[in-house]
């Protein structure tokens, strides 16, 4: 799908034979000769694409602007790139290179980290350990929590688990478990 669009000076827009107009492209008051015009590409008001010329795909030519016969030009704003002319053998022979070097490139992968095993860990003798977690639903803005106290034997003094409602999101739900576990410390009266 390509629109046609006139309007500024002249009113007309001029598409000689054998043009290719790709795709989405856009098309003001502006004369083609025969070539090619790239998907996505824009070209404003008195703009002029001689014969043998190329746009590349998603450029915009601004107004009054005329890409000389045999350029290739593209970007937005769409300037001049590479030689003044392109042959047809030229251009399949630059396009294979570039393909064969888009071939060759390696994806770039973050090298994945060495992960190590956490296990729990008791407290120092005469303390306590609380352990919380917490869980939210961004579709409700509810949340839970989890404590678990145990002391330096791993014993379990004391558990609990909690409900919020009109969580704002994952990190106050983790703060609220935070708090929920020091209050039940308090409450069994676990100072250490």
């Amino acid at each position: 799908m390509s629109l046609l669009y006139v309007t500024g000076l002249p009113a007309e827009t001029l598409v000689d034979r054998y043009v290719t107009v790709g795709t989405y492209s856009l098309l003001r008051s502006s004369t083609i000769e025969p070539e090619c015009i790239g998907q996505h590409s824009i070209l404003m008001e008195g703009s002029l694409v001689e014969t043998n010329s190329i746009l590349g795909a998603g450029s915009v030519l601004p107004p009054r602007r005329q890409i000389p016969t045999g350029d290739l030009w593209a970007g937005n704003p769409a300037r001049c790139h590479g030689r003044k002319v392109w042959e047809p053998g030229a251009s399949a022979r630059c396009i294979a290179s570039m393909l064969e070097e888009l071939a060759s490139l390696k994806v770039m992968t973050k090298p994945m980290q060495q992960r190590y095993a956490m296990q729990w860990q008791k407290p120092n003798e005469g303390w306590i350990k609380i352990n919380t977690d917490a869980a939210f639903d961004t579709g409700t803005c509810t949340g839970n929590a989890g404590v678990v106290i145990r002391n330096h034997d791993s014993l379990v003094q004391a558990a609990a688990a909690r409900w919020f409602d009109d969580i704002p999101d994952v990190l106050t739900a983790e703060v609220m478990a935070a708090k929920e576990g020091l209050e039940l410390a308090v409450e069994c009266g676990l100072f250490r």
